[in-house]
C-alpha cells in the first residue's frame, strides 16, 4: 500500500494495582483525516469535514471536551444519517475487526451538526484505506 499511515489504539485500566490492557491494535491505511474545531453554544451548528468514506474506514475516533449531540450530514430536525451522543472526554473509537462492536457511522460523512449547551472542541480522527481491491 503506497503512503501507508499507522495509528495505534490503546486501551487500559488500572484496577486494584494491576493494569489490564495496553496497545490493542495497530491500524493502517493510506489516508488520514483529522478535524478539530471549536463550537459555540448552539443547536445544529454546522461544519464541513473531509469525506469520511465508511467503506474505506479502518479506524475512526471522535471526542468532545463537553457533552454534546453530533448529527451527520443533516441537522437534528432533518434526516441525519447518524446521531452520536458524546459525553465529555469519553471518546468513541472503532477500528477494523473491533471486538466491541460495529462502526458507529453508517453512511459517508461530509458534514457534522453539533448541539451543545457549553462551548466545546470536537475532534475527529480517521484512517482510511483507499487501495483498490484487485
Amino acid at each position: 500500500m503506497a503512503n501507508e499511515q499507522t495509528a495505534k489504539v490503546n486501551k487500559s485500566v488500572n484496577v486494584g494495582g494491576i493494569t489490564i490492557g495496553g496497545t490493542i491494535g495497530t491500524v493502517t491505511g493510506d489516508t488520514i483525516i483529522t478535524f478539530q474545531k471549536a463550537f459555540p453554544i448552539g443547536t445544529n451548528v454546522e461544519a464541513d469535514v473531509n469525506l469520511i468514506d465508511v467503506s474505506r474506514v479502518t479506524l475512526v475516533a471522535i471526542e468532545s471536551n463537553k457533552d454534546c449531540d453530533v448529527y451527520t450530514n443533516a441537522a437534528s430536525g432533518g434526516s441525519p444519517d447518524d446521531h452520536l451522543v458524546l459525553k465529555a472526554n469519553q471518546p468513541l473509537i472503532w477500528q477494523t475487526n473491533d471486538p466491541a462492536g460495529s462502526l458507529f457511522l453508517t453512511e459517508d460523512v461530509t458534514k457534522v451538526y453539533v448541539t451543545n449547551v457549553a462551548a466545546l472542541v470536537l475532534k475527529i480522527g480517521v484512517v482510511q484505506d483507499t487501495t483498490p481491491v484487485l
